[in-house]
């Protein structure tokens, strides 16, 4: 793992550190910088989705959004489900794409941001989803 700078007050005082950190290192889970937990499990999820790579957000609308960003200039349209959650919409233009609604597609769980291989999809989270091409 990338070499990181220590906590700025030094390794935290027995006791002060969350139970769920005691836990994995109880369960085998080797690590020395508390943070690096979040690079294992970016690991562990690509793993399971037969991903290249994960990297963990606090929020699917923000997953969306750099996924936009990373796309960016690709296309100048992505079109979605009409009945969606507002943040999705609101993502796409604030990553610098124009929105269009298509009200005929029925949302089900999980809907591609066409035409790019971008699926707001988490509610059907599944081993090896990765592992072939989503292009409709």
């Amino acid at each position: 793992m990338k070499h990181r700078n220590p906590w700025p007050l030094g390794p935290l005082p027995e006791g002060f550190e969350r139970v769920e950190l005691q836990q994995l290192k109880d369960a085998g889970c080797e690590y020395k910088d508390p943070r690096d937990i979040v690079t294992i499990f970016e690991g562990k999820i690509a793993e399971f989705a037969g991903a290249p790579h994960a990297v963990a957000v606090d929020s699917c609308t923000n997953a969306l959004f750099l996924c936009l960003k990373y796309c960016a200039g690709m296309v100048p349209n992505i079109t979605i489900p009409a009945q969606t959650y507002l943040s999705v919409p609101m993502a796409i233009i604030n990553a610098g794409y124009r929105v269009s609604f298509n009200s005929f597609e029925e949302w089900k769980g999980i809907y591609q941001l066409k035409p790019l291989k971008i699926w707001d999809g988490a509610a059907r989270f599944r081993p090896g989803m990765y592992e072939r091409d989503f292009i409709a």
